[in-house]
This record gives structure tokens, sequence and C-alpha cells, in this order.
């Protein structure tokens, strides 16, 4: 491309102008109704042939420099200026944009039918070492808040390397010499003509110039996550991490929009909540008390639900309820009388467990009812890893309790069938779950919002594996990444943070939870092996909040594209709000507050206490007794000189 049909231009961004932008028009930062970036009728004589001006509507197609979006647009001539019009702009870093910060592009003015155009800005807020340098080093240039180089200009070639739209060349001999700087006023007067070259930064004004995390550094609860994953490595490691993680994310979020694995929905709530008028949507979240009494880890807990219609006026719009409620000893005892005799000392999985199928089950009850939700959203993963629980075999000694017959009625309503033996396991009645959930009318969606503490990140493993299946990586690129992401312990959250702007998300992936395959326990393989694998994904609703997963079966009723429209919309219902609100709602609704926790376990010393009455076994009642009535500091635990 010759010299002479490449352009530089910059331009001091008004007010008016920050109307081409979605996120400054939204926040109201945008004055008046101008939807365009001026051109300075000066300098579009410069840039263009006369043919083309003529005409008063030039084609261009516009790339942004840090996230590769493009778009058809035009220059039109509007009154005595010229304007770069089009769609509003969407993406990283925007939403920073203010009065007074720079707007840079570069025009490659061909034959062909359009126009080349590269662009990009420069905030206050998000870079200010850059912006401090250019507002002090190319002012003097700026006429009508606008200037233009060619390329082949030295205030260009500056310019284009302060902003990283080409590397540093290295100087010639010829060009070393020193050149006179233009002054103020003559600068001024010929500013096209005369491209004085500016003063060189400091050395403490040379920041690398980021790719991805950029703005992202001045996100507190972004920047603590990803200080969090850097502190547990080593001092060498640390000081690479940030370097690692940009370079990384970049090169990833390439191949991804080469491969088309980043999709991204339209943010409009009205248009939105139009799609999904009368639809119903379901929460389902589980709150557990905290007990301490005597039994078979005994569990109080229940699984709540929010239903809701969106566009429903009246009583029958929103409606709260429970699906499960549980206060009771879960698990079957070896003796039929009721006091459990077995020993099993993690008692933290059998509450896990206990949680982890009642939930499910709360949503399995929704998806059969008469008047059942078309979406039903599950506050956590739609499956969990199952291998931890699967310990010995049922009715050995050590293994993992069965759920009593009552408990399987309320985790599998509408069922029948007498479960014993195996059949009453957890890993059997919550396979039993998942299977019939998957096969329901309602779509059942998983929605996690905490950072994923799995290093290295399973679907970015994942997708990389794919990536280089496909033949879109060869096998050195391939290692390349999974050392880095396995050396630097780069989770999911963090990774995704990194790659996805506003509004993205990951094409889905299947994926099977259950994996590794050397860890399920050889008893249990041809049950966990059966396990549905979920189609799972990363969305980023918001740009102040890290992305949330999303689970979903590869059977569903509602199309993944309007399932994720669905949550980045109610994930942005409330400011800075990361996931969608109708399971925060439901979260506060079934949690189990301490005043009603202490109540519980009067009940369940009481009833433990009259089970004990029941066996008519006066050593069963002295132990009821003194377990309800001593703690572990109690005098009738401590040592006694004369038993010694």
């Amino acid at each position: 491309m010759p010299d002479e049909n490449c352009h530089l231009i910059l331009r001091k961004l008004t007010g008016s102008e920050l109307g081409w932008f979605a996120e400054p028009r939204r926040t109201g930062k945008a004055r008046g109704r101008q939807r365009g970036i001026n051109f300075n009728s000066l300098e579009m004589e410069r840039i263009f042939p006369l043919a083309s001006l003529q005409k008063g509507d030039i084609r261009v197609v516009s790339t942004r420099l840090s996230d590769g979006q493009t778009q058809s647009r035009r220059i039109r001539l509007q009154e005595k200026n010229w304007r770069l019009v089009g769609d509003k702009v969407s993406g990283n870093g925007l939403e920073l944009l203010e009065e007074g910060d720079f707007f840079w592009a570069e025009i490659e003015t061909t034959k062909a039918v359009a126009c080349r155009l590269r662009w990009d800005v420069v905030t206050r807020s998000g870079e200010p070492i850059l912006h401090s340098t250019i507002d002090r080093e190319f002012s003097v240039f700026l006429r009508g808040g606008m200037a233009s180089w060619p390329k082949s200009d030295s205030v260009a070639d500056y310019l284009a390397n302060l902003i990283g739209l080409r590397r540093p060349k290295e100087a010639k001999p010829e060009r070393q010499h020193a050149r006179k700087v233009e002054t103020t006023q003559n600068a001024t007067a010929k500013p096209a003509n005369t491209p004085g070259r500016p003063m060189p930064r400091s050395p403490e004004e040379k920041t690398p110039k980021r790719k991805r995390i950029g703005n992202r550094l001045y996100r507190p609860h972004i920047l603590a996550e990803i200080v969090k994953s850097g502190m547990v490595l080593s001092a060498a490691a640390q000081a690479d991490f940030i370097e690692v993680l940009d370079v990384l994310s970049d090169e990833l979020r390439k191949l991804f929009m080469e491969s088309k694995l980043i999709q991204k929905v339209e943010v409009d709530q009205r248009k939105a909540w139009q799609k999904f008028r009368g639809v119903r949507i379901s929460f389902v979240d589980g709150g557990m008390s905290n007990v301490a009494a005597a039994g078979a880890a005994p569990v109080a807990l229940r699984v709540g639900s929010y239903t809701v219609i969106p566009g429903e006026k009246g009583p029958q719009r929103e409606d709260f309820g429970f699906e499960i409620q549980l206060v009771d000893d879960l698990y079957e005892t070896t003796s039929g009388r009721g006091i459990y005799e077995d020993i099993f000392e993690d008692v933290a999985k059998l509450r896990d467990a206990a949680r982890i199928s009642c939930e499910i089950g709360g949503a399995l009850a929704l998806s059969e009812r008469e008047m059942r939700p078309k979406i039903i959203f599950l506050h956590g993963p739609l499956v969990n890893p199952v291998s931890p629980y699967a310990l010995g075999t049922p009715g050995e000694p050590g293994a993992f309790p069965n759920f009593a017959l009552e408990t399987i009625q309320k985790l599998l309503p509408s069922d029948k069938t007498k479960r014993r033996g195996r059949d009453a396991n957890f890993i059997a009645i919550y396979l039993e779950q998942l299977t019939r959930l998957s096969q329901c009318k309602s779509t059942v969606c998983g929605v996690v919002e905490r950072a994923s503490p799995s290093s290295p990140g399973p679907l970015i493993c994942e997708i990389v594996e794919k990536l280089h299946a496909d033949g879109c990586i060869d096998g050195g690129v391939y290692r390349e990444f999974i050392d880095k992401l396995k050396g630097y312990r780069i989770t999911d959250s963090i990774i995704f943070e990194c790659i996805l702007d506003e509004g993205e998300y990951v094409r889905p992936f299947k994926m099977d939870k259950q994996k590794p395959e050397h860890k399920i326990p050889k008893d249990w393989y041809a049950e966990i092996t059966s396990y549905p694998k979920p189609l799972i994904t990363y969305v980023k609703a918001n740009a102040e909040t890290i992305p949330v997963r999303v689970e979903t079966f590869e059977r569903s009723a509602l199309n993944h594209q309007d399932l994720i429209l669905l949550v980045v919309h109610m994930s942005r219902l409330l400011p800075r709000y990361s996931f969608p609100v109708g399971l925060d709602i439901v979260d506060k609704h079934a949690k189990i507050p301490e005043w009603m926790s202490r109540q519980m376990n009067s009940m369940l010393s009481a009833q433990l206490m009259r089970k004990a009455m029941e066996t008519r076994n006066p050593a069963a009642v002295r132990l009821a007794r003194r377990i309800l009535s001593a703690n572990t500091r109690d005098w009738l635990f401590r040592p006694d000189f004369r038993k010694g």
C-alpha cells in the first residue's frame, strides 16, 4: 500500500460524538442526538481523492483494533462536516469513554469498493499514562479537534507506535539527526504540512499496551480474582503472570473468532422481555440449617422455588413455595429402630449429597406439575461430579449409606418403586433424577456465579483440545497452550473474563463432568459413566462482572441462543450484578435463619429422646440424655484420674 494512500487521524471527542458509542449513550454521557464521529472537511480533502468527495458518501469497512469487531459503515457529508456513521458501537472499554478522550483511525484509500478503516479509542480512566502523553504531545497539532498525517510522516509513525498500531521500527541513520520541533504558533498554522517529531516519552511512562486485560485491571472484583490466581504461583511465575495471561487470552480470542466459537447477544431490555412475555420461569435453590443433634447426619433443609411470569399483572404474576422440606435423618439405619449405629466419619459428604439431590428433586417436582414452567433455573451446577460419594458397596462397613424410603419418595416424586440396596444409594437416585430432568418438557438450566477454583480450567482445556483435533492449531501450539494453562494455574473464570466482552458467550460444549475415568470407583463404574453430559458455556453479561457458567441439557425446549439472551438480561436488571436476579430472590427465600435453626435443634433433640425411649433400653436412654445435656467442654467429657 503506497504511503500516500494511507493516513492516520487523531480526534479529541466531544460530548455530542459520544453518541456513536452504545454505553455512553445509555448512561447519558452523550450530548444531543448526534450519532457519528466528525471528520473535518480540511482533513477529508487531504485524505480522499476529489472523485470520492464529490459523491458525498464514502463506504468504509471499519475494524476495531482491540477486539476485531468489523462493520460496514459510511462517511457521509452532513451539512458542512463529514461524519463516520453506522450502527452504535459496543465493546470492552468503551463504557469508560468521556468527553476529551481520543479517537484514532488509520484509513487506507484504494480503488476498491470500500476503504479500510482501523480504529480504537484512548480513554483517560482506562489508559491514563497514554492519554496524558497524547494530550501533551499531539494537542498542538489539532485544529478543530482533529489532525491527520500520511503514513510516511514521522509524527504518524510515532503515534502508531504509541497506540500499538505497529511495532516500533529501528531508526534509520538519516532519521537520527535532530529535527527542529515546530512551535505552537507554527504548528497551529500548518498542522498537516509540518510533521514535527514530538518529544519522546520519559522512561517511567513506557508501560506496555495490554491487548486484553488493560481495562480489567481497573475493576476491583476482577482484579481480585486475577491476584487470587497469581498468588499460588512462585515469585518468578507471579512476575510473568499478567503478561502471560494477556498474550494467552489475546491469541485464544483470535482463534475463537476465526472458528466462530464466540457468539454475542444484543443487549436490549425492552426487546428481550417482549420475547419472554407470558413465559413461566422458575428458580430453585436449597437452604440448609446448622443442626448439631445426634443421628444419621441429621439434616434440616428446604428447597424453595420462585416462579414469575414476565408481563403478567395481578396475584398470578409471582409464586413462592417450598418443593421439599426435610427435618429428619435422611439416611437408612441398619437397626431399624431409628438409632443410627453405623459409622461414616465424613459427615460433610452426607450433607452435600443430601443438598445436591434435594435441589435437583425440587426442580424435578416443578417439571412434573400440571402448570409446569417453561424454564427452570437452578442455583448451582446442573450436574455434579459424584465419584467422591461412590464409597464402598451398600450394606458393607464404611459404605456410603442409602437414603431412607421416606426420603426417596420426596426426591423422586411420582415414583412408586420401593428402592432397596444399590437402587436406594445416592449414586443411583441422583442418576435417575438427572435422567428424568433431561427428558422433561421444561428447559432446565444451572447457573454458577462463583469463580471456578479448578486449574487449569476444564472447559478451556476441552476447547483447546477440540481446536487441535479440528486442525485449527498444530501439536506444538496445543502443547504450549496447555503448558501455560497448567503452569500458571489459569482457571476458566479468569481466562474467559479476559477473552469475552460484554454480551458475549462461548459456543456451548458437551462435557463429561465425571472425568477422569481412573477416579471412578469400579463398583459404580456403569452408573457413573451413564450420567448425562451437559452443555457448558461461559457468558459475560456485564463489563463490570466476571462471566457466569451456564449448564443445560442437550435436549431442550428452548434454543441456546434464547436461553443465553434471558440469562444476560436477567443479570443486568441490577447494576454491576453477575447472575440472574431471580436466583438471588429464591436464595433469600430458601435460606433458613438462625432462629429457625435453634428451633430445629430442639425438635431433633426431642425426636432423638423419643426414639431412645421407644427402645425401652435404659442404656440407650442414658446415652441420649448424656448427649443432649452435654457439649465438648462439659465435665462429662473431662478425664478422670480415678479411672486412669
